[in-house]
């Protein structure tokens, strides 16, 4: 069976400057999860989904995985103070709590969605790669993020520029299942570690769309250029949400244990439509879809999306951790001053008829000869994919031209 599967890889270097089936249980954590401050993540994650749309051309597609992000800027902010720490903590939005309150969510979160079976697969995993000639980490540092994030510390030689790499992007390959096979192609001079998240996901759709099923039609991009895309489809008892702004559509995955919301603006373009969304109102979405009987068409997607975050996370105010004003003397020594020196974000994405690859969404509808309404996805729209018993946001993405 082919899955839809889902994952990310987030990096950054620090150097020294000169539904209907029963929900599967999840882990047992030894964090207590709170539920009020994860809100505070998914306003986060908002944040810097905007931020990543605003940064891309308007026609261009954006995926990111919100909380990939979240976990590697949280290891850098247990080794961060002051203003330094203030602004990378805008990544986990404003409701979050205390660093303390978002190591332990973080933490319970992982606990959470990780898990596998035939039909579900998450994994989180941190790693720390350092250079032990040319930076001594702090054992506090070292003891909080070994306990909150359950990272995998390596120290390597930098001056082994290629074998150091292969070593790094081995790790990266081996937990992303091969979909992401290299995150670095080389180590600058003033480089000495790097903090890394892999989030990997595979989960197929509760109910697979036919193949047969699956048809060329006519999509129509923001700049209102038609394209020939495979359209699957299906009609069904189908979980819905239609307004005035908007038309989605709910799809249970993987036993009840993640959903997908597609959603396709109906009054403005995608572009605008995403510059206005709150995680208020996607919760609205999830929770107020009612099923029904309804015929949909969700275009097939595959897709490798590469960010420079660096210019991102700076348009978002967070500034001071790449420049002179960096504070990260809480994450050891270094023969000068601590700064992040780039922070790049990798996805990969495949959505087709059997679910997301990473995740695959199938729903099969089966109704009465009578024709239902429809929802047929053929401009362009957003995506999330939650996991329903945190409410955490996976992915996030606007999908403006399928074929790319």
């Amino acid at each position: 069976m082919k899955y839809i599967t889902l994952m990310t890889a987030l990096l950054f270097a620090l150097t020294s400057c000169q539904t209907n089936k029963e929900i599967i249980p999840a882990k047992p954590s030894d964090q207590v999860y709170n539920k009020e401050k994860s809100k505070g993540l998914q306003e986060g994650s908002i944040d810097v989904f905007k931020m990543t749309v605003r940064s891309e051309e308007p026609n261009k597609n954006v995926i990111i995985s919100p909380l990939s992000i979240q976990y590697a800027f949280g290891m850098a902010a247990n080794g961060a103070s002051g203003e330094t720490k203030e602004q990378i903590l805008k990544l986990m939005g404003s409701n979050a709590g205390t660093l303390g309150d978002i190591n332990n969510n973080l933490k319970a979160i992982q606990d959470k969605i990780s898990g596998q079976d035939k039909d579900y697969s998450v994994s989180v995993s941190n790693g720390i790669f350092y250079d032990g000639s040319k930076f001594r980490i702090s054992d506090t540092y070292e003891k909080v993020v070994k306990d909150m994030y359950r990272v995998s510390i390596k120290k390597l030689d930098f001056n082994k520029v290629d074998q150091s790499v292969k070593t790094i992007n081995d790790w990266v390959s081996a937990n992303t299942q091969q979909r992401i096979t290299k995150v670095l192609d080389n180590i600058n001079q003033e480089e000495f570690m790097f903090l890394i998240n892999t989030l990997y996901m595979k989960a197929g759709w509760d109910k697979p769309f036919v193949p047969e099923m699956t048809h060329d039609s006519k999509f129509t991009t923001s700049t209102k250029v038609e394209k020939e895309v495979p359209m699957m489809s299906q009609r069904g008892n189908i979980a819905s949400y239609t307004t005035d702004d908007e038309s989605a559509i709910v799809m249970p995955m993987s036993n009840g244990r993640l959903e997908a919301l597609f959603i396709m603006p109906n009054k403005t373009d995608i572009y605008n439509y995403v510059s206005s969304i709150t995680a208020s109102k996607i919760d609205r979405m999830y929770n107020e879809a009612k099923v029904g009987d309804i015929q949909i068409s969700l275009p097939k997607v595959e897709m490798k999306m590469h960010y420079d975050l660096k210019n991102i996370l700076q348009k978002m105010g967070i500034t001071d951790p790449f420049n002179e004003r960096a504070k990260f003397e809480t994450m050891g020594t270094a023969s000068g001053k601590i700064v992040l020196t780039r922070a790049m974000h990798d996805v990969f994405m495949k959505v087709d008829e059997k679910g997301m690859e990473g995740a695959a969404v199938t729903t099969i509808g089966v109704g009465t000869t009578s024709m239902p309404p429809s929802i047929y996805f053929d401009r362009p729209y957003m995506m999330v994919v939650r996991d329903r018993a945190t409410g955490t946001y996976l992915f996030m993405g606007k999908i403006e031209d399928p074929t790319k």
